[in-house]
């Protein structure tokens, strides 16, 4: 695919986390492109030369592009839900999922435990197909923010001379996810492509239990989530 736009945050934000992939020679493909225009809803998405839909918000805009990728990879299955979040495979050979909100320590934990014999799945976008509500790959590379690179760095040498980048005022660094790490078994079921998909593994809700002030519901920080 060939992604290109004329909004500056739209690039900043796509280029950074998909320049983890990017080549050099291309030839074909499908083209991606994000125009500002001079509308209510500024932002216009449009596939191989076809308006799709126009967005009001760069957010609502990179999510859009993110989804059209997504979709190419899976051929346009149907989608359950899209949850922000990190997800990966544990040694079940079940999907296991981590939502939660920016700074809750998702992305780290998924990191780590990716490093320590769960398959990756995905980061920042958990993708769930209907009508099964099995989990799919998404290749996103871990988003490390700053407070967890020292934490990570032992399980994560290459993070020493990732580029740092600022979104949305944090500094990031992005890691492409591998598929296994030397000297650990990874297990039969785990993904061999990111066209594959694994079932979610049962999560008990603490939702009707227990209070909104239980520590179980609040966020971890970075460096607690790997502890």
């Amino acid at each position: 695919m060939r992604i290109s736009t004329t909004a500056p945050e739209v690039a900043e934000h796509i280029g950074a986390i998909l320049g983890q992939f990017e080549v050099e020679a291309f030839v074909g493909g499908t083209a991606i492109v994000i125009d500002l225009i001079d509308s209510p809803e500024p932002y216009r998405l449009s596939i191989d030369d076809q308006d799709r839909m126009h967005l009001a918000t760069a957010a609502e805009a990179i999510g859009a592009a993110f989804r059209y990728i997504l979709g190419a990879i899976h051929g346009e299955a149907d989608f359950l839900a899209l949850i922000h979040g990190a997800s990966v495979v544990a040694p079940s050979g079940k999907a296991l999922l981590l939502p939660g909100a920016s700074g809750s320590g998702k992305s780290t934990l998924a990191a780590y435990l990716s490093r320590c014999g769960f398959a990756f799945l995905s980061d920042d976008m958990i993708a769930l197909r209907s009508p099964d509500g099995r989990a799919l790959g998404w290749p996103m590379p871990h988003s490390i923010k700053e407070g967890s690179w020292h934490r990570l760095a032992p399980l994560m040498p290459e993070l020493a001379t990732a580029t740092i980048y600022e979104v949305r005022g944090r500094k990031i660094k992005y890691v492409a996810a591998t598929p296994k790490r030397e000297g650990i078994q990874q297990p039969r079921s785990a993904l061999s492509s990111f066209r594959d998909t694994v079932p979610m593994l049962p999560m008990p809700s603490c939702r009707s239990t227990l209070p909104k002030s239980s520590p179980c519901c609040s966020g971890i920080g970075y460096g607690s989530a790997i502890r």
